[in-house]
């Protein structure tokens, strides 16, 4: 299994089409990967990314710290995202009300 970090590294490199390959190794980190991801939010680039990491973190039916600490982030970030990412956010706090 990679490491945290060298998940980190790679999805900052790798292309926007690509980048959704490490969706779910990252966010199998729980808790650590929420906190890797928090920078993504303020960033263009990486923001819709870090969504859907965080979306899968709360979703699924997860519970317990890792799903809360996500699910708590994306509504933080809701209050400053764009348009675009805003409805990202909602989608992914709707995919996991839905999963509990």
């Amino acid at each position: 299994m990679k490491t945290l970090e060298t998940l980190i590294a790679e999805a900052q490199a790798a292309p926007a089409s690509r980048r959704i390959e490490l969706r779910d190794p990252i966010a199998a980190y729980g808790v650590e990967a929420v906190n890797a991801v928090e920078p993504w939010l303020k960033d263009e680039q990486m923001a819709a990314f870090a969504v859907r990491v965080l979306g899968r973190i709360c979703g699924s039916g997860a519970t317990g710290e890792a799903a809360d600490a996500a699910a708590r982030m994306l509504r933080s970030a809701k209050r400053r995202a764009s348009p675009a990412i805003a409805g990202d956010i909602d989608w992914e706090l709707g995919q996991a009300r839905a999963a509990r």
